[in-house]
């Protein structure tokens, strides 16, 4: 089990700001929620042997959605999960699984 720290950063442009770290693996605790939240797809995508090109046709949607929402730099409205799970013949709750 890892320890929550916090550190200060700083030269990024953010000095001072304070962000919670994963003591185990030294990286921000946003980017492991993160990596829960949309490692999904990403898990989901590769499992059907899917470039994110050919999600991204077969759901409709841009190839840069895509990634945005596997790198978690994107939450998606409903609509766009929806064409998603359609694209990966999926249920809406696999996503969240």
């Amino acid at each position: 089990m890892s320890i929550p720290t916090t550190v200060k950063h700083a030269g990024n442009g953010k000095q001072g700001r304070d962000e919670h770290m994963n003591a185990k693996k030294g990286v921000p605790l946003s980017i492991t929620r993160r990596e829960k939240q949309h490692g999904r797809l990403y898990e989901l995508r590769m499992q059907q042997n899917l470039s994110q090109n050919e999600l991204a046709d077969r759901a409709g949607i841009s190839r840069n959605t895509i990634m945005k929402i596997e790198n978690g730099d994107s939450i998606p409205n409903i609509s766009t999960y929806q064409k998603i799970c359609a694209a990966l013949h999926i249920e809406l709750s696999d996503l969240f699984k």
